[in-house]
């Protein structure tokens, strides 16, 4: 592991301890470094001054979903990344895409794992080939995970840090000031 890569652990692992700490920062900072630089990745720096890589008015970035180009042929991560080069290479220079992990429901939001990308749209490689020239910006929501991925599985089955990533409800619990745009009951029998 590189000295950077330690120095993110470090500082994530001392965040999540202050809003988790019941749970093992360094295992939560872990899998996050994990999910977004799996092995054989690395993590693109981008030097501005003395070193800041926080965003400035100099920033322009496109919003937009793995597979917002599709032409049957290709591999949506290839055509976007085309498309980056192509029209706006000069005009921005970062791009959030929207989840691209393979999911069950909710356009992507119910992640069923986070080390994956989702086949439909490509790989890891395309994911790297865009980060090459591009900052790269991704959801990580844990907060939404799906109902079949591993995390929830693992959960169910007890296994430790999984059994405390989750929090249960009862049919009689009052959440009538829960708010959130969905269809379906908040609740799920499990």
């Amino acid at each position: 592991m590189t000295d950077s890569a330690r120095s993110l652990g470090s500082r994530l692992s001392a965040v999540l301890a202050e809003v988790y700490p019941d749970l093992d920062a360094d295992i939560l900072s872990s899998m996050v470094l994990d999910a977004f630089w799996p092995e054989g990745t690395t993590r693109r720096k981008r030097g501005r001054i003395a070193g800041n890589t926080l965003w400035s008015e100099r920033d322009a970035l496109l919003i937009t979903y793995g597979n917002s180009i599709v032409d049957g042929a290709h591999k949506p991560l290839d055509l976007l990344n085309d498309f980056l080069h192509r029209y706006l290479r000069g005009t921005l220079n970062s791009v959030h895409i929207l989840p691209f992990f393979p999911y069950t429901s909710d356009d992507g939001f119910a992640v069923s794992d986070f080390r994956t990308v989702n086949p439909q749209l490509g790989d890891w490689p395309d994911i790297n080939r865009i980060a090459a020239d591009f900052t790269l910006m991704s959801d990580l929501v844990l907060n939404h995970v799906s109902s079949q991925g591993n995390w929830f599985n693992a959960y169910r089955q007890g296994q430790a840090p999984y059994d405390k990533f989750f929090f249960e409800a009862s049919p009689q619990d009052d959440l009538r000031e829960v708010v959130r745009p969905r269809t379906t009951p908040l609740l799920q029998e499990v």
